[in-house]
């Protein structure tokens, strides 16, 4: 398998990708973070038990990994360089 060929094909598809779609799982990961920190402002000024503000946390932290999970994240530099290195590594 030839490395350069991969990174030939794999890298039109990165330039031609959206410049977020590189960085969607983190766009996600960052909504959950923002969400989370909203809700402990907002919970701390509301006298809630300490266990309703823990839950609704952990089920933001829970929605935030499925989010991460089922968002499609496009190709990165990085990736490209791996898969050319792991092929270069299979056809020594």
């Amino acid at each position: 398998m030839n490395p350069q060929l991969i990174g030939d094909l794999l890298r039109p598809v990165l330039e031609s990708q959206p410049w977020y779609r590189k960085f969607s799982n983190t766009a996600t990961s960052l909504m959950g973070l923002v969400v989370s920190i909203v809700w402990t402002i907002i919970a701390s000024g509301m006298g809630l038990p300490n266990q309703i503000v823990v839950g609704v946390l952990v089920a933001i932290a829970a929605l935030t990994t499925v989010g991460v999970k089922n968002t499609p994240n496009g190709i990165t530099e990085r990736q490209i360089t791996e898969i050319e290195r792991y092929a270069a590594e299979r056809k020594e």
